[in-house]
């Protein structure tokens, strides 16, 4: 039974006839108001029409996919409780023998592959759903119906509980809802911090407030989190904000292949065996890490806008310690055993993916999924990627039916029916991958991986457009490097830097101290303001890590912001450059803006020019079969020397460090470093926010072991107690699993462990000594000892100036006469504030308060916590104490006894120069690299 919309002619199914009446329902699709005449039983009889004046928005701002919808009634004239979110059908005039308050759904939901044209229906799901993709999909909701919509719908997010939600969770500002499902709601989000999008998912209150269950699904999910690879769609962050628990998953830009599948139909045999054979890359990686999916169909296989294939929907993932009862989680709901199946489910699609019965999508699922879903392998996996491989060639799954039932016996008992047109090793793939006793298929993905890539190996034959395809590649890697705007910024930055060089020298040299300072502080004043502007308008990696970074810190850390800034203040007042800075950054400001749009624009719209070339020409190279590794390393090789740039510009910034890393003991392979400047800096936001992230990790991980505990009946103090020796043992494990780089480390062990209390004694003892050396020289210490350095400092240079000034005008007032004309000489250099001044010593600063410092008489103390002030931005050990060495030598060394003047060098100028040529060896001996190795020993 079914009626048409009257706005966009969207078909409507209806399970059970509703009682005679008036209604008026929204359509799904379009969310247009609809008169519904139902005059009897049969459909024939029903009139559905238009409500005058009315045109829904949806109609011109949306575009739609077919799909058909569902509305399910019951006797009494409701419908069944089949989604969070549900609108009345309110009828005109009460119709007689019906129910005013009927409703049907109005929320759109995306779900699995649909074949013959029937009502899908979605069940919840207890597990964690992957909503990913410019085209919304929402695998796994608890509605009898299923549209597919783009995301650019205008719904209101919502809660859980039909409540509107707050426009931000935790860092993540929400932008829409994507879908609702068995666990709570999926958002498109944006993170604040990195100003990316994400697939924010919710959870409901009712899992929530599952202490036990809400343990074990967040440990499991920390797990997943830290494992990445190129196949598989990357769980970001887990947390919990005002009694709202979340997590976020990568968002994908493209579409999955059972969209593509729907809108282009079977795909050449190709094209098919490179997308399975990536999902089987994806697979693999989690397999050995003991991950089964248990849900694998084309609506969960993503392809993205450069051809790559990620395994998405983690929310039917068989982690380790899952066990049937798990898997049976909502069963206190009204559904109906597996093996009874009651008239519910007998209505049901072959491809729904069904959490509450056997665990997946019928359509694909194998023999023994469809019998136990607790019990199977990675070779239940296997079996729906034959399936899934299958759909891919004939457009359809290799069975369907009138209810589960049917398509499952056909599962158990029916030989897949052949594909006509496809070569024989391909069917015989196939036929391996979806054998119905898992010992005669493919035992392990590395198997089906082998032959898969064979095949294609196969149907590639012996051409030689692997050597066309590199002279290619060669010739846009050195368009892409070689492009007529950058080589044109090139030149303007080089005469730029010399302008400015020659400027700042001849500004001290014939215009003073104000005149070279007001130049030397407009040029870096200058790059520090290219670097906002381009970060804002370009959005640029390292401008992501520096709002990632200040979003992140915490109240101390702002408090030392502000006390650098108003520093940097002072200093300004102190040299008489205050207002000259303000004038310098206005000016600064528009000439970088200028930078960016005249030098900068150009070049990006060339790149990106060369840059779809290669696109396109990756795209080729997956679909014969290269994995994303290889095709990484392919880049690399083949780019020259100076490979960096283009290499970001495709994978970005921290595949780029992987890959440098990769051929660093490469003797023969060169290579010239790209935007190099950024590194130290990307390195110190990686270990501050390694820390920070670690502490929240462990904060929120207590909490839900606290109430694990405590659901299990242990006091709330040793809960507490037993919660910090369990989060602490579990993130140590999984930090070792995140930085393993050769053995395959499989998280079993790690999960089921975690299901047992940990030895209190796992939370390591206060060490005294590294309390007192965080103390005596953590960076707080270093900063402020600096800031201390830098004012007394400042404070010396102001009042040595105004000494000056003084003495000067005094000279004015005496009549000089030739014999003193070289005191004459002197009294101008001075008047006009020369640098060589400020090298001279002077009487101590004496302030109110707290007297004279004698040890501030020259510009030494202003150098020294120049000094300090750097070492405040290195996270090497080794660095840090040279650098406080030169700090103690530049401050005190002239005040050694016994320090002798050769010549023009005074003690005090020794000192400055001792101590910046230490910084500078520090520097120079203790590189990045070794700055990472030491961390990882620590």
């Amino acid at each position: 039974m079914f009626f048409h919309c009257p706005y966009c002619q969207f078909k409507i199914t209806v399970k059970t006839a509703p009682k005679p009446g008036k209604y008026q329902p929204k359509c799904p699709k379009c969310n247009g108001k609809i008169v519904l005449l139902v005059p009897g039983e049969d459909p024939a009889s029903w009139t559905a029409e238009r409500v005058p004046g009315e045109l829904p928005a949806s109609l011109t701002d949306a575009t739609f996919v077919g799909a058909d919808a569902s509305i399910s009634t019951s006797p009494s004239g409701e419908s069944a409780a089949m989604a969070d979110r549900t609108v009345s059908l309110a009828p005109k005039s009460a119709p007689i023998g019906a129910d005013a308050n009927a409703t049907m759904p109005s929320s759109a939901n995306v779900a699995g592959y649909d074949t013959n044209d029937a009502t899908q229906m979605v069940t919840s799901n207890p597990n964690l759903e992957s909503t990913i993709s410019h085209q919304t999909r929402m695998d796994e909701a608890d509605s009898e119906f299923t549209v597919a919509t783009q995301h650019t719908s205008k719904s209101r997010p919502m809660s859980s509980s039909g409540e509107e939600l707050a426009e931000k969770i935790g860092s993540y500002e929400i932008i829409k809802e994507l879908g609702r499902g068995g666990m709570g709601a999926v958002y498109l989000a944006r993170q604040l911090s990195l100003d990316r999008p994400v697939a924010l998912k919710v959870m409901k209150t009712e899992w929530s407030q599952d202490a036990i269950f809400l343990a074990r699904f967040t440990r499991e999910a920390f797990a997943a989190a830290q494992l990445a690879h190129h196949n598989v769609v990357q769980i970001y962050d887990i947390g919990e904000d005002d009694g709202t628990n979340f997590f976020s998953m990568e968002f994908v830009e493209g579409q999955s292949l059972g969209d593509a599948l729907k809108k282009n139909g079977p795909m050449p045999v190709e094209q098919a065996l490179s997308y399975i054979l990536q999902a089987a890359r994806g697979l693999n990686y989690a397999h050995s890490r003991g991950m089964i999916h248990r849900d694998i169909k084309p609506d969960n296989l993503m392809l993205n806008v450069h051809g790559l294939v990620k395994v998405a929907d983690l929310g039917l993932v068989k982690t380790p310690t899952m066990n049937e009862d798990d898997d049976q989680l909502e069963r206190k709901k009204t559904e109906p055993e597996v093996g009874s199946f009651g008239s519910s489910l007998r209505s049901l699609p072959s491809d729904i993916t069904m959490v509450n019965t056997a665990m997946g999508s019928p359509a694909y699922m194998s023999p023994e999924q469809c019998r136990n879903a607790s019990a199977v392998d990675a070779r239940s996996d296997i079996y729906s990627l034959g399936c899934t491989l299958y759909a891919l060639l004939r457009g359809a799954p290799p069975f369907s039916g009138q209810s589960v039932f049917d398509v499952m016996s056909k599962h158990a008992t029916e030989p897949m029916p052949a594909i006509p047109g496809i070569p024989a090793s391909v069917g015989k793939l196939i036929e391996k991958m979806t054998a119905k006793e898992p010992g005669d298929r493919f035992q392990t993905t590395t198997e089906l991986i082998a032959a898969t890539e064979e095949i294609l190996k196969e149907l590639a034959g012996t051409s030689n457009r692997a050597t066309e395809q590199l002279q290619t590649f060669e010739l846009l890697a050195k368009q892409f490097q070689s492009t007529p705007a950058k080589l044109r910024k090139k030149t303007v930055v080089r005469g730029a830097a010399v302008v400015a060089l020659i400027a700042v020298v001849v500004g001290y040299l014939a215009g003073g101290w104000l005149a070279g300072s007001s130049l030397l502080l407009t040029a870096v004043q200058t790059l520090l303001s290219y670097f906002v502007v381009d970060g804002i308008l370009n959005r640029t990696y390292i401008w992501k890590r520096t709002r990632q970074y200040l979003f992140g810190a915490r109240l101390n850390d702002w408090l030392m912001a502000t006390a650098f800034i108003i520093l940097v203040i002072l200093v300004l007042w102190f040299t008489g450059l205050l207002w000259v800075w303000v004038g310098v950054s206005i000016v600064s400001v528009g000439i970088a803006f200028t930078a960016v749009i005249v030098l900068d624009r150009p070049i990006k719209v060339q790149q990106q020019k060369v840059l779809a070339g290669i696109d396109q020409l990756l795209r080729t190279m997956r679909v014969q079969g290269m994995d994303e590794e290889s095709l990484r390393d392919y880049v690399c090789q083949n780019s020259g020397p100076r490979w960096e740039e283009l290499f970001e510009a495709i994978f970005g910034y921290d595949a780029k460090i992987h890959a440098r890393a990769k051929f660093a003991e490469n003797e023969n392979f060169r290579t010239t470093k790209f935007g190099g400047w950024r590194d130290p800096i990307i390195q110190f936001f990686d270990r501050t926010n390694a820390e920070r992230q670690k502490r929240k990790d462990l904060k929120h991980l207590e909490k839900i072991e606290a109430a694990r505990f405590r659901a299990q009946g242990m006091d709330q103090r040793a809960a507490q107690l037993q919660a910090a020796a369990n989060a602490d043992d579990f993130v140590e494990k999984v930090n070792r699993l995140r930085q393993q780089k050769t053995e395959v480390v499989n998280i079993k062990e790690i999960l089921t462990k975690s299901e047992k209390p940990s030895q209190p004694s796992n939370r390591p003892p206060v060490n005294p000594v590294k309390v007192v050396d965080q103390l005596l020289f953590g960076w707080q210490t270093r900063f402020l000892l600096a800031a201390l350095l830098i004012v007394l400092g400042g404070l010396w240079v102001k009042a040595y100036r105004a000494q000056i000034a003084a003495a000067t005008e005094l000279a004015k007032k005496i009549d000089i006469s030739a014999n003193n004309q070289q005191d004459s000489q002197e009294a101008a250099l001075k008047a006009a504030g020369s640098l060589r001044v400020l090298l001279q010593r002077g009487i101590p600063i004496d302030l109110p308060v707290f007297g004279t410092f004698r040890w501030v008489d020259s510009l030494n103390a202003l150098v020294a916590g120049l000094i300090l002030l750097l070492s405040v931005f290195t996270g090497s050990r080794k660095r840090q104490l040279v650098m406080l060495l030169a700090a103690v030598v530049t401050a005190s060394l002239h005040f050694v006894p016994g320090i002798p003047t050769l010549g023009p060098i005074a003690p005090h100028h020794l000192g400055m120069l001792a101590g910046v040529s230490l910084t500078i060896l520090a520097i120079v001996l203790f590189k990045p690299a070794e700055e990472l190795v030491e961390d990882d020993e620590e």
